[in-house]
């Protein structure tokens, strides 16, 4: 009976040992296998200067036992794409990841809160997505968890073929195959609404009157959309 009890009692200190780290992101313990999202956030910070904001402090990563050496490692889904960068207090630095991952350790004081700090450098006008393998590993305990970065485009319209049209010295030039009921829409990188106008088969639309920066133009023929692609104003 007392080798019975002595063998409960090594496995709840075994459980209690590798139960000391916890990863959240917005309040909620982040589950083995589990991916998490960040959306990236476009910001025009004046006529000549407009960045993407992907660079967020979370998940949290908190050791609620006593002092322990804690591993992270991140691992890129695709090894070509560069735009991963690495922040966490623990890194010693804010440096793009070279190569195909990176491990650092260090040691978590009891209680100790440190955000993972991992950054995406999209560039501006360009969607895109990307994704990182993340293992967190403390006294034998090893999760493992997702995290994905996406910026998508703002208006919601998707890139398609159109006939003929084209930008170039502040107006959109266009030629059709046919002739149809069509609608020009131009969106700010918002999604609001700039620019609104019929068009007949071929033709100029000056764009004079918008201010200088990225832009969306859409096409909607009978009222469905049949061409949609982004642009610049300079």
């Amino acid at each position: 009976m007392k080798k019975i009890f002595t063998l409960l009692f090594s496995a709840f200190v075994a459980f209690t040992a590798t139960a000391q780290i916890e990863i959240v992101k917005d309040g909620k313990v982040i589950k083995d296998g589990e991916t998490i999202e960040f959306v990236a956030e476009e910001m025009d910070l004046g006529p000549d200067l407009q960045i993407v904001d992907c660079a967020p402090t979370e998940p949290w990563i908190i050791n609620k036992g006593d002092e322990t050496m804690v591993t992270v490692t991140i691992e890129k889904a695709n090894p070509n794409k560069d735009c991963l960068k690495w922040c966490m207090a623990m890194t010693g630095t804010c440096a793009p990841i070279d190569g195909p991952s990176k491990t650092v350790s260090g040691k978590f004081a009891a209680g100790h809160k440190e955000g993972l700090a991992l950054h995406a450098d999209f560039e501006f006008g360009k969607y895109d997505s990307y994704s990182a393998y993340v293992t967190v590993k403390a006294n034998g305990q090893t999760q493992k968890f997702t995290i994905k970065f996406t910026y998508a485009n703002p208006s919601g319209i998707e890139s398609t073929n159109a006939d003929q049209l084209s930008v170039a010295n502040n107006q959109l030039s266009y030629r059709f195959s046919n002739i149809a009921d069509r609608q020009l829409n131009i969106y700010g990188v918002s999604g609001r609404l700039v620019k609104s106008e019929g068009l007949s088969q071929n033709g100029v639309v000056s764009l004079n009157g918008l201010h200088r920066g990225v832009y969306i133009y859409e096409i909607l023929t009978n009222g469905k959309r049949t061409a949609a692609h982004k642009f610049v104003v300079r």
